[in-house]
């Protein structure tokens, strides 16, 4: 006996519904129908996880079918069935009839409202192991002793890590702070299980962005434990600012940052009136994955301030080499401005049918792009640009700046010390000389430069008591993050030398940058570029990447400019 279901018409009078018709009853004498009456809106929970190997798959049985999804899907689907009751979910690889292409395209413009409306979102981080499951339990027991401030519970992480006593047990046993090899040992257990946690699947997924930043009430669920959003990220921050993740390998530091990297978006979305521009977003989450690469910018458009799937309408029948193209024509005339191709790096990207200047998402970031600082190398003139018929060729208008004549090594992403590479580069002397950075890190990076490169002396003291000054004003922690920092801007680049008429100059360029490249500024672009002419033939040039050229980033280069001294440049 199965009951029917029941929604009050009066909730549902503008959608069309079929006339209803009775199926037969069963031959048993006994038989008879029951009505099941549910409330107007029934709630629901939202899951958001990774699909996992689609060639991988398990059998369940949907409305008396079989239906197969994916181990992951499978193993999530256990692990939230509760016992005794029902629970309502919202899953997208079942909910939405993936092979149908206009159900999709509508669903996606839905995804936003869907995961919104939820009345949670379930983070799906995969089945336990003992590290991840005392990982779990560690957040479990803060939360019990320190209560959802997540200041504090941030900062007290922090300190534990930095090896204070956590216990009365560790306070009793141990020096102060706590350094035996047995508490050092139980921090980086710690930290192996969050790591493992920041290392799955679904932090690499593009889709997870949205649905983790548009509702407020976020669980994580690894196996059978969960977590409030809230309080586990606090102490992924508090991990992240640490001694032994600052002295782990580049490779567990990425997982920590890129999961603060959702953090910071679900904190800017729900605390800034203006979410992030679209363009912001695709720099910011640049490499994800996505079974489908139109996802890489579908996925983001309803968590933009400039665009939307009312705007920019998601349409599974164009490429995405179509779609890339298209987004960047729509962003630089709706804002006047030509930052977005400065994400484009054409040696990096897989799709060779791309034009130059057209940014591939689905590809990692090869460099770290240098519009995330506030230059403004063309003193805010906006950009005069037009595209072809066919999106192949942009043509804008700029000026010549200066000729590469020289490139030093570059500093690869193997190379262990910053600094080691700096001594390679002789005509070198600082990225961050203007004043607007005089930050630390900038302050720093002059220095280092000037008594570990350049070797240089002054009146009063020789470099190794500069030296020790410097370490006695700085801890290591400092000093490490500022390694980190300055090698996460170079890495990829080379330090160049330009040429500007009689003038000779010091710049950071792409790893791809050769002498006889020429460094542009394009008008609405607020940092140079550099182009290559030729173009096998073709005519026109071709983007190899943005650049710094030391004391021109702030309008030097357009000062007392003319129309005769702008160019079109066709780049294809």
């Amino acid at each position: 006996m199965s009951p029917d279901t029941v929604v009050m018409a009066d909730s549902m009078s503008n959608i069309p519904l079929e006339k209803f018709e009775y199926e037969p009853l069963s031959e048993i004498a006994s038989a008879f129908r029951l009505l099941r009456l549910f409330q107007e809106t029934a709630s629901y929970e939202a899951l958001s996880y990774a699909w996992g190997d689609p060639t991988s798959s398990h059998k369940i049985v949907l409305n008396d079918c079989e239906f197969y999804i994916t181990a992951n899907l499978y193993l999530a689907l256990k692990n939230l069935r509760y016992g005794e009751g029902e629970r309502f979910l919202w899953v997208d690889a079942i909910c939405i009839n993936q092979a149908c292409l206009p159900e999709k395209t509508k669903q996606v413009s839905q995804m936003r409202n869907i995961y919104q409306a939820a009345e949670r979102v379930l983070v799906w981080l995969g089945n336990a192991c003992p590290e991840t499951e005392a990982a779990m339990s560690w957040v479990h027991s803060q939360l019990e002793k320190h209560g959802e401030d997540l200041d504090l519970l941030q900062g007290v992480v922090n300190l534990y890590m930095e090896c204070w006593p956590e216990s009365g047990q560790e306070l009793a046993d141990d020096s102060f702070p706590s350094q035996t090899p047995e508490v050092q040992d139980r921090r980086f257990q710690r930290l192996r299980g969050f790591t493992i946690l920041l290392s799955q699947p679904w932090w690499s997924r593009i889709w997870v962005v949205q649905e983790v930043v548009v509702n407020r009430n976020v669980n994580i669920v690894c196996g059978r434990s969960v977590v409030p959003w809230g309080p586990f990220m606090a102490i992924v921050k508090g991990l992240h600012h640490s001694a032994p993740l600052l002295q782990a390998t580049p490779n567990e530091r990425d997982v920590f940052g890129r999961s603060i990297l959702r953090e910071i978006s679900r904190r800017n979305y729900h605390a800034y009136f203006v979410p992030p521009t679209m363009s912001d977003l695709l720099s910011h989450h640049r490499g994800l994955q996505a079974s489908d690469l139109r996802d890489h910018v579908y996925a983001l458009l309803d968590i933009s301030s400039d665009m939307s799937t009312s705007t920019f309408v998601p349409d599974y029948s164009r490429s995405a080499e179509e779609v890339f193209r298209r987004l960047v024509k729509k962003d630089v005339e709706e804002h006047r401005d030509l930052n977005i191709i400065c994400a484009s790096e054409p040696s990096a990207t897989l799709n060779t049918t791309l034009p130059s200047w057209v940014p591939d998402w689905s590809s990692p970031w090869k460099h770290f792009c240098l519009t995330q600082f506030p230059f403004d190398v063309c003193d805010e003139i906006p950009a005069h640009a037009s595209f072809s018929s066919d999106m192949s060729i942009l043509k804008a208008t700029g000026i010549t700046l200066a000729i590469i004549s020289s490139t030093s090594a570059p500093l690869e992403p193997s190379d262990p010390v910053f600094t080691a590479w700096l001594q390679t580069a002789q005509e070198w002397r600082t990225i961050v000389e203007e004043d607007e950075f005089d930050t630390f890190f900038c302050t720093q990076f002059r220095r280092v430069f000037e008594m570990i490169v350049v070797e240089s002396e002054s009146e009063e003291d020789g470099p190794a008591e500069e030296i020790r000054k410097v370490k006695e004003g700085v801890s290591s922690t400092r000093l490490l993050s500022f390694e980190n920092f300055m090698g996460r801007i170079c890495t990829n680049r080379r330090l160049a030398c330009l040429k500007r008429d009689d003038e000779v100059l010091e710049g950071l360029v792409p790893i791809d940058a050769i002498a006889g490249d020429r460094i542009v500024v394009l008008f609405g672009c607020t940092v140079p570029v550099v182009l290559r002419g030729g173009m096998g033939g073709m005519g026109g040039w071709r983007f190899v990447g943005d650049a710094y050229v030391n004391g021109y980033m702030y309008g030097k280069a357009v000062e007392g400019l003319t129309n005769d001294d702008a160019e079109e440049f066709a780049i294809r």
